[in-house]
């Protein structure tokens, strides 16, 4: 706890670090490591972990899990209407949305388990002991049309922003691990269900093009 506080008093007056101990110093350094380390996790639009921190938690999830022969599932989701909101509002707006859309996503998930965004409007949740039957009875097409297009558009009147015309939703690829694969393949299965799910729109005539800017949003 001194060293804690120390670490702060450090920005102000060099002299505190004649009165640390060796281990006070070696504590804070470990601290400042373990702080960028994080940092290098996390992506600044969301708070949540970014490409990285994800396959990072991926791994380590998958090994886990495996180790105790529990099953795991990923969801791959990107949003529809995303980019109306940059071009009808702005890319501000924009940014609050990916930031509403990640709350939600938290809310979805447990203790444990991992959501991340991979850049634009792509997210990627990961669930621990949890087999696919389990997450699509909660964590449906319902969930990502009706009540997080609802979730965003509560939270941007919240804050101010006027949501006009803009109906932000979500689609999804879920995918269970199975033996052999990997932190890549599970990823690539959900974004192949996704990308079905978007010629199946196109093949209706209700796909709508959001393609983001990921210079502007990423």
């Amino acid at each position: 706890q001194r060293a804690h506080q120390k670490t702060t008093e450090l920005r102000y007056n060099k002299d505190t670090l004649k009165t640390l101990t060796e281990d006070e110093l070696f504590e804070i350094i470990d601290g400042l490591i373990a702080k960028k380390e994080i940092e290098g996790l996390i992506d600044a639009r969301t708070n949540l972990f970014n490409e990285t921190g994800i396959k990072d938690r991926m791994a380590s999830s998958m090994a886990s899990t495996e180790r105790r022969t529990e099953p795991l599932t990923v969801a791959y989701i990107d949003l529809r209407g995303f980019k109306m909101v940059n071009d009808t509002i702005d890319h501000a707006a924009g940014d609050a949305v990916l930031l509403f859309v990640g709350e939600f996503l938290k809310m979805q998930t447990r203790a444990g388990d991992t959501v991340g965004r991979l850049g634009g409007d792509e997210f990627v949740l990961c669930f621990e002991n949890a087999t696919l039957a389990q997450i699509q009875e909660r964590f449906n097409d319902d969930v990502l049309t009706n009540q997080l297009a609802e979730y965003i558009r509560r939270r941007m009147i919240e804050n101010g922003i006027d949501p006009k015309q803009t109906h932000v939703t979500g689609r999804m690829g879920l995918s269970q691990r199975e033996q052999g694969d990997s932190v890549s393949s599970l990823m690539k299965k959900g974004d192949l269900q996704v990308n079905q799910k978007r010629d199946a729109e196109i093949a209706a005539g209700t796909y709508i093009r959001e393609q983001t800017n990921t210079t502007t949003n990423g």
